[in-house]
């Protein structure tokens, strides 16, 4: 099991693990353009750890992408990232690339990251999805890096139209 995490693995055919599943009375509308047909609102992000903050505080339109695997966030958001978890984007590989003391660091501090999810901008019924530092801990090998390296799987959206929660929030949550 060399490089792997360790955790097991499920398969479930036909239905959900209620073990992981936390009742609430959200739903969903899908949007009108078919290429985009997932979009919901994306009301908050705080993080907690050794220090709690707000990450993000005024709603956004989110897209959700099994396919992409990167959070697409405004420019604020990122820095806000950056400094609750002490990132630095590698212009190289143009990725946020982590060291070994600090992937420990943030692996040992509990952190979580918490969004908050809903179908209207203010209020409503929300849905909290909270992941583990550990969901965004993801390894970056060639050609992406020269030599392999922890990564946090952020990037800098340059337009609303790129805000996209990836297969790494759909992983997890």
């Amino acid at each position: 099991m060399t490089g792997l995490k360790q955790v097991y693995g499920q398969l479930i055919l036909s239905g959900y693990d209620t073990s992981r599943f936390v009742e609430n009375a959200a739903t969903f509308t899908m949007a009108d353009d078919v290429t985009r047909d997932l979009v919901v609102v994306l009301q908050s992000i705080s993080c907690s750890g050794s220090t709690s903050t707000t990450l993000l505080s005024e709603s956004i339109d989110i897209f959700i992408d099994s396919t992409d695997p990167y959070l697409w966030l405004p420019e604020d958001v990122c820095d806000a990232f950056e400094q609750a978890f002490g990132l630095t984007l590698n212009s190289d590989s143009d990725l946020y690339l982590i060291n070994d003391t600090q992937h420990n660091m943030l692996l040992d501090s509990d952190a979580e990251v918490t969004f908050r999810l809903s179908d209207v901008s203010t209020g409503g019924e929300t849905v909290r999805i909270v992941l583990p530092y550990a969901a965004f801990d993801l390894t970056a090998k060639s050609p992406l890096v020269d030599n392999e390296s922890y990564y946090f799987p952020l990037k800098r959206a340059a337009n609303s139209t790129q805000y996209t929660l990836g297969r790494t929030f759909l992983q997890e949550a």
